[in-house]
């Protein structure tokens, strides 16, 4: 069984064994449209992204975000964007108030 069956969203977290893509792809581009809607409408502020693949879950784009209505540093607030291997539908979820580390984190160590 996937991890996909298990879970009903990826990992918040980068996870080992996930395969960091360039940001350029049309499924990033529609993530980031997604989740640039969501922001505006709730007023956050998006900054770090990251494309990754995983075997499990697909291609998974992540964003965190700040919200100007509480800050909850250190912890992260962060969107998940993923389409499974072999489906065509792009699912995104939203995680507030995660014990994580930052996507900046990971994007300075590549």
């Amino acid at each position: 069984m996937s991890a996909g069956a298990e879970k009903p969203f990826p990992s918040v977290a980068v996870e080992e064994g996930e395969i960091r893509l360039p940001s350029g792809s049309i499924f990033a581009a529609a993530c980031s449209a997604k989740a640039h809607k969501l922001a505006s409408m709730s007023h956050w502020e998006l900054h770090d992204t990251m494309l990754t693949f995983s075997k499990d879950w697909g291609l998974i784009w992540r964003g965190d975000f700040t919200d100007p209505s509480g800050n909850l540093a250190p912890l992260i607030n962060r969107v998940i964007c993923w389409r499974l291997p072999r489906d065509s539908e792009i699912q995104i979820t939203v995680a507030v108030g995660q014990d994580t580390p930052p996507l900046g984190d990971h994007i300075r160590k590549n």
